[in-house]
Parts: C-alpha cells; structure tokens; sequence
C-alpha cells in the first residue's frame, strides 16, 4: 500500500522512489520478488518500507503526515506539518 513519498495526497511523488506499508507477514516475499537489499552505510535508499502487523485499511492524512516526517528534508517535513494541520481544523 503505496504511502508517504509515494501517495498521490503527499504532493511529493518522485518516481525514482517508493514508500509503502507491507504487511510482516509478507516482508520476505516482497524482499525476494523485488531484490530488495538493506542500504549500505554510504547507500542512500530507494524504498522505504514500513512494516505493520496488519495493513492499515487506508492511508489517512495524519498517518501521510506521520511517515513524511520521518524524512529529513524540508519540503517533506513542511508537508507533513500541512497534513497535519489540515487533519486537526
């Protein structure tokens, strides 16, 4: 379940990106079909992948704006703040 960079709602789509929810119980197929591999200390990631027991049954703003804060940039830190903002009017 696309997520964060990667949600249309985020603004903030890059292609050479994706973020999502997996489920734990999958996390090993979906490492294997897609050859995922853990980045490197010199590595910067590609995939961002937050792994939940179960998948949440949609992604709610504040939980857009949850996982774009956990990105360092500015541009997705103010998003995430808009989100935020906008999810407690």
């Amino acid at each position: 379940m696309l997520s964060g960079l990667s949600h249309p709602a985020s603004g903030m789509e890059d292609p050479r990106v994706v973020e999502a929810y997996v489920a734990a119980a999958d996390l090993n197929e979906v490492v294997s079909d897609y050859w995922l591999a853990r980045p490197g200390v010199d590595l910067s990631p590609n995939v961002f992948l937050h792994v939940a027991a179960r998948l949440p049954s949609r992604v709610t703003p504040i939980l857009l704006a949850a996982d774009l804060f956990e990105h360092d940039g500015p541009r997705e830190r103010g998003r995430s703040i808009e989100l935020a903002k906008e999810f407690f009017r």
